[in-house]
């Protein structure tokens, strides 16, 4: 190519980009992202804060699985409580593009965050006061029979043995898993783990698959693909992904 040529397309390509535009740089779950935008036609606060709702794979509290009586010693209910509440105020109080359907999708991510923050408290407060699992609703009833036993309605080594069996058959090696758990349930803290066991690998198993996130996995991500179709078409983004993305 001549250099007359070469210089020529250079100053079509920067033609193309506004003087004025700017841009933002963001990451999602595979990619590194960058949107371009003219800063006089778009408010950067908002752009951010649509970024942030719609590229934010997992805005949902994670809790943590308790197994023995130092485990138990450290939860900290009110600390979940106020990781809870900051993460949904967070959600609520983003300032976004007025993209059509954002603020369904908004409502659903609060939602979302809610009840797995329901589940989640629900479990740490069950830890030492069982029927406190009961609180959380849409796992009342399916998974009783966890509860129960905790509360000394069903024979609780029966139940105890049963969620291990089942368990460990997934197990690569049944009997391995199974004599672990006969192990631990010898230790001075045994009846702290077999309790924490029946919460963590029992209830919370049957429990997880009621959630929102679970339930309603395909109605978001298509929310979500919308949006994302929408915004890039207002905006022009470039991605740089891992190999074979």
């Amino acid at each position: 190519m001549k250099l007359g040529m070469t210089i020529i397309l250079a100053a079509a390509m920067l033609a193309a980009v506004p003087a004025s535009a700017a841009q933002i740089s963001f990451e999602d779950e595979a990619c590194s992202n960058r949107v371009t935008y003219d800063p006089k036609k778009t408010d950067r606060v908002q752009l951010q804060g649509t970024i942030a709702l719609l590229y934010d794979e997992r805005p949902f509290v994670t809790g943590s699985i308790y197994q023995t009586a130092a485990d138990l010693a450290r939860a900290n209910v009110g600390a979940l409580q106020r990781q809870c509440t900051a993460l949904t105020d967070k959600r609520k109080n983003l300032k976004v593009l007025p993209l059509p359907g954002i603020e369904d999708y908004r409502t659903m991510l609060v939602e979302d965050a809610t009840d797995t923050c329901d589940l989640e408290l629900a479990s740490m407060r069950g830890m030492t006061n069982a029927s406190a699992l009961r609180d959380y609703k849409p796992a009342a009833s399916v998974c009783s029979e966890y509860i129960d036993a905790l509360e000394g309605k069903i024979d609780f080594e029966q139940a105890w043995n049963r969620t291990v069996d089942s368990n460990c058959r997934d197990n690569a090696s049944p009997a391995v898993c199974r004599r672990r758990y006969d192990t631990e349930a010898k230790l001075p803290d045994g009846a702290v783990r077999k309790r924490l066991y029946m919460i963590g690998f029992g209830w919370n198993n049957c429990a997880v698959k009621l959630m929102r996130i679970n339930t309603l996995e395909d109605k978001r991500n298509s929310m979500r693909e919308g949006l994302i179709r929408e915004f890039k078409r207002r905006f022009k983004v470039t991605s740089k992904c891992q190999d074979g993305d």
